[in-house]
């Protein structure tokens, strides 16, 4: 799915489970779309939620600071370490590995179909 200006437009498919809510985020999280996924963490601030960046396709320090805040609220929050390549790039890049909570999408067993193996 992609925006009239040729981006992939943010897709944000919230799946609950017994155990916790899953985040897919899917195509482009930068200054334009955070809010929306900020709205969405916020609204779960305090339940268990994986944040699924796989299909995430670009992603910028805005996006990141969405993340970084919301895992900050929600000592609940994971991200699942399965992360697209142009997305585990930037993250290496500026060291997230070592500062956001991850989660091996193995073990995530709230991931919604298709995204993981548990």
């Amino acid at each position: 799915m992609s925006s009239a200006d040729g981006r992939d437009a943010l897709r944000l498919d919230v799946t609950r489970t017994s155990r916790a809510v899953a985040v897919r985020v899917t195509g482009e999280l930068d200054i334009a779309s955070g809010p929306a996924l900020a709205t969405v963490l916020r609204d779960h601030s305090g339940e268990p939620v994986v944040v699924d960046l796989r299909r995430c396709t670009f992603i910028d320090g805005s996006g990141l600071h969405v993340i970084i805040e919301a895992a900050r609220g929600n000592p609940r929050l994971v991200v699942s370490d399965d992360l697209g390549p142009p997305v585990a790039r930037v993250i290496d890049l500026v060291g997230l590995r070592r500062v956001l909570p991850w989660r091996s999408a193995r073990r995530c067993t709230v991931m919604p179909a298709g995204t993981g193996d548990g």
